[in-house]
């Protein structure tokens, strides 16, 4: 057995976070709010021997006197802390890093051992759904231990002190309370040596308390510069101008993302929340004051870079290749230690990319909600999606010190915002030893370079979730480790974090920022593999095995499996398939027991089981996100195999015919004869034309009667995807019994280059269908058709438009993420329109409904000019893609490179969603450079575009 290494603590993380293992992962949520709530396991006081009260204080669990604090836990185990009931405070601050969380409470007067750490493990209370914020005074019920030792901080967990079991409880009582007073400390009082020392009286009294550190400081030195002994990253130590003796720990990593001050640089004051924990090089224990975020240092700062990352690439330019000026195609996300300065944040000759030299351009600098530390940046990148972009910023000020210019700093990221398909598709490299890793994860089990994903919410285990492509195809699925909120299934998510190979599968972890796109629907499992598929091991180097591999992480469901064993409630157990041989097992897997309580079905019995394939160990599991996706039924007869031949061999567009053929030829005892025609389906949802003619005889000349069956050809052509051996089943019923039959073809055609595998439509907006005519064909009019089914469904968008290429197509308000449209090409309309086949079908995509008055814009619908289509203007007409957040007065503006005024239109009353406007003015426009402005509230959104001859 292999076993699956630790967890290894987050890049670039606080030394001291304690890392989470796969095999402490849960799932209980609760949120109690109002009258007191309790989770299944009771909160008595504890054991009489402890004598603990029934409503205990943060006093009674932080002071170390024994006779005044018989619950602290250094008079016990810390494996068997005291269980109390309802410690109430006021949250004073966060740590919402991933992938282990908690906040701080204190007594609401402040005073010494009135505040304490509450551990919430695996899940984020401050993001949805608990939505806790500073100030929220709440009620919290638990265990009480220290860690990482006797000698470390004290805290407040859930019951099984297991961080990935979300058990505890906590009651939110009201909200905006004032935080407790700061006490005021000196460098001397919180001097950084080894505890416990002379003063760890007076730091550990302060522990989880706000404090502030007054009188001109200034920095000494930082983890930047190292030295012995080493400070913990992202941490610098102050002392006192007036008295440089004794210095004090600043943490800028454990609750933020805080670049250290440079040496010498001078601090009015800093305040804080006092931690106590190991730190230095060679390590040891000393308490330290855990900045919450920039804001918590006073004085005339600099802001910094900290992270950078693509969150949006739906723009109207092309995805790949040279852009025109102004035709962004992905939007960067910005993050600054502090506040940025408005001015000098959204000049955007102040950020360069690495890929400048090549062409890529800075478009558009916007500071997001007008104030604060995020920069939205419009890019126009000539790197594919997939390849390593830098941004590089410098020049910016911050909010109390405009004239406090950063130096140049520079994050790396992967460009573009990917679909799981293409982070889990093999690194070639990796292939070469038979091992099959993701190109973005580090070496080893290290995170990659910060990436973007896209992907709907497919199942929940604890702190590991998991999300699919729309499409479902294979190499379609993905886990997220320690999300910053939970994964909804059917939700549509961008997601930022790193790649890691973790125990075999691969992982999102580091998640830095979580989008929620809204409800769309979860792809249906794939239940076309079997076990032996689905737990194939085999060594893939040519990527020509259908095998586990491709499937990872994926929904899928499992028919007929039968029960291998007997075992206990909330226990795993094994299943024997594929039916009816049951000759392999698969492990049915509580996966972070989402099982808890569930009895297994007896031995033999014959079940259905939809779950995520897991890899763990060694091997691949089928997980169950809860007791009702294992369905127990009688078994049904295995389905008949079919021999099936199609014809023609190959479909293209120089292929002609109204029909397809199909040769049916059962084996004995069955006979042809017995083919109910009227259940045959061609790829699930092709029937047999009724129109065709169906002959009953022997095409193959074997001397065993078979049956020729005709299909429409364009419905065949739009059921089945493009490659040179494409699969094309057959299923239907024979005598009463199922039967299925496989043959594969070759099919060839153009492709839609837009809308792309993925991508994300609103209703009512207007996006271009793009296509490509392969060479050699003649390039009649074309039609183009939509279905929001996956193709099971089409109807009309267009008929006999001219083969341009590009199409500019009103997107329905119909919400599905299983979209397609198809390209025919016709015959003149002299000739009636005849349709000679099927220029291209595109991959699946999502569409949104338009958002109605009153409800809440999603987040991809904020102020915002999407751009000019096209752009650049060429044919003198300029039509504008640009989104409203509500239904407010909002104003769209066209200006020269002067700033003059050229027009103006009132656009308020087009209501919250993406919209589009002809600017017919653009027709007197001269060739040139041309910028668009939109206003609405206090906010305001630019983009240039460029006019031709």
């Amino acid at each position: 057995m292999i076993t699956a290494p630790a967890r290894v603590p987050e890049f670039s993380a606080n030394p001291y976070r304690r890392s989470l293992t796969k095999a402490l992962l849960a799932t209980a949520l609760l949120l109690c709010t109002g009258s007191s709530a309790y989770s299944r396991d009771k909160y008595p006081p504890g054991p009489p021997y402890r004598n603990c009260p029934d409503t205990l204080r943060i006093y009674d669990v932080q002071q170390p006197d024994t006779l005044l604090a018989p619950c602290h836990p250094r008079v016990f185990s810390p494996a068997s802390g005291d269980t109390v009931l309802g410690i109430k405070g006021i949250i004073i601050g966060f740590d919402a890093k991933p992938a282990a969380y908690a906040f701080y409470i204190q007594n609401s007067q402040g005073g010494p051992y009135n505040g304490v750490q509450v551990f919430t493990g695996a899940y984020n209370w401050k993001a949805v759904p608990y939505s806790l914020n500073l100030g929220d005074s709440v009620a919290v019920y638990g265990t009480v231990q220290e860690f990482p030792s006797l000698n470390g901080t004290t805290e407040i967990e859930g019951p099984d002190v297991v961080q990935s079991t979300n058990d505890i409880v906590i009651r939110k009582i009201s909200s905006g309370n004032p935080l407790p007073p700061f006490q005021v400390l000196t460098p001397t009082s919180m001097s950084w040596i080894p505890s416990p020392n002379a003063t760890s009286a007076i730091q550990e009294q302060w522990e989880a308390c706000l404090v502030r550190v007054r009188g001109q400081l200034r920095v000494g030195r930082t983890s930047v510069q190292g030295g012995r002994p080493g400070l913990p990253f992202g941490s610098f130590l102050v002392v006192s101008v007036a008295s440089p003796s004794d210095s004090t720990l600043i943490d800028g990593n454990a609750l933020t993302t805080f670049t250290p001050p440079a040496v010498g640089t001078l601090i009015d004051s800093l305040q804080g929340i006092v931690n106590q924990g190991p730190s230095g090089n060679p390590s040891f224990t000393s308490y330290r004051v855990q900045v919450r975020d920039s804001d918590d240092l006073f004085g005339p700062f600099a802001t910094s870079l900290t992270d950078a990352y693509p969150i949006d690439d739906s723009f109207t330019g092309p995805p790949d290749g040279p852009h025109a000026l102004g035709t962004s195609n992905t939007r960067v996300r910005l993050e600054f230690g502090r506040r940025v300065d408005v001015a000098t944040a959204e000049d955007e000759r102040n950020y360069s990319l690495a890929s400048k030299i090549d062409g890529s351009t800075v478009d558009l600098a916007t500071v997001e909600g007008g104030g604060g530390h995020v920069v939205l940046l419009d890019i126009t990148s000539v790197r594919r999606d997939g390849d390593i972009e830098t941004v590089t910023a410098g020049g910016i000020g911050s909010e109390i010190c405009p004239d406090c210019l950063m130096a140049n700093q520079s994050r790396t990221f992967i460009n573009g915002v990917l679909d799981v398909k293409q982070v889990q598709a093999a690194d070639e490299d990796s292939l070469t030893v038979c091992v099959d890793r993701s190109r973005f994860a580090g070496a080893g089990t290290s995170p990659g370079t910060r990436i973007t994903v896209r992907g709907v919410g497919v199942g929940q285990f604890g702190s590991l979730q998991y999300m699919e492509d729309a499409d479902g195809a294979d190499r379609s699925g993905i886990a997220i480790f320690g999300p910053r909120a939970p994964i909804v299934v059917g939700n549509r998510y961008l997601v930022a974090g790193q790649i890691l190979e973790f125990g075999g599968e691969t992982e999102i972890v580091n998640n830095v920022f979580l989008g929620d796109l809204g409800a769309v629907r979860a792809p249906a499992p794939r239940d076309d593999k079997n076990i032996t598929v689905l737990t194939d091991l085999t060594c893939d180097a040519a990527q020509n095995i259908d095998n586990g591999e491709d499937e990872e992480g994926m929904l899928v469901k499992v028919h007929d499996l039968r029960v291998a064993e007997r075992r206990a409630v909330g226990q795993s157990f094994l299943a024997a398939g594929p039916c009816c041989a049951f000759e392999d097992t698969i492990l049915i897997s509580s996966l972070n027991t989402v099982l808890d309580g569930y009895a297994p079905p007896d031995s033999g019995s014959i079940i259905d089981v939809t779950g995520i394939l897991h890899f763990a160990s060694g091997t691949f599991r089928l997980c169950p996100r809860s007791p009702s996706d294992v369905v127990v039924h009688a078994l049904e007869p295995p389905p008949i195999s079919m021999t099936f031949d199609f014809s023609p061999g190959t479909l293209n567009l120089a292929s002609r015919g109204k029909w397809v053929t199909g040769f049916l030829e059962p084996a004995l005892p069955f006979e042809a004869r017995d083919i109910d025609i009227s259940s045959i389906r061609l790829n699930g949802t092709v029937p047999v034309d009724p129109e065709a003619p169906t002959v009953l005889g022997d095409h193959d000349g074997n001397g065993i009667p078979d049956l020729t069956v005709k299909f429409d050809r364009l419905a065949v052509e739009l059921a089945v995807t493009e490659g040179d051996s494409v699969p094309v089943r057959i299923k239907g019923k024979l005598d009463g019994h199922a039967f299925i039959g496989t043959d594969t073809i070759r099919v060839g055609r153009g492709r839609i280059a837009a809308p792309r595998a993925g991508s994300h439509l609103a209703g009512g907006s207007v996006a271009q269908v793009r296509w490509e005519t392969p060479g050699g064909v003649v390039a009649g009019p074309v039609s183009l058709l939509f279905s929001p089914d996956g193709g099971v469904n089409w109807s009309t968008i267009a008929r006999q438009r001219p083969n341009t290429g590009s199409f500019d197509w009103t997107v329905p308000s119909v919400p599905t993420d299983q979209a397609k449209v198809a390209v025919l090409l016709e015959s003149p309309a002299e000739t009636g329109a005849i349709v000679e086949g099927v220029l291209g079908v595109s991959p699946a995509f999502s569409i949104g409904a338009t958002v109605g008055v009153g409800d809440p814009a999603p987040a991809q619908l904020a102020l915002a000019i999407r751009g000019a289509i096209p752009n650049p203007v060429a044919d003198g007409r300029l039509r504008v893609e640009f989104s409203l957040r509500d239904g407010s007065q909002a104003r769209l503006e066209l200006m020269d490179v002067a700033g003059r005024l050229l027009q103006a239109r009132q656009v308020g009353t087009f209501g919250p969603g993406i919209h589009a406007l002809d600017l017919t003015a653009a027709r007197a426009l001269q060739p040139g450079i041309y910028f668009l402005r939109l206003t609405q509230g206090g906010s305001v959104a630019r983009a240039r575009v460029a006019v031709l001859r």
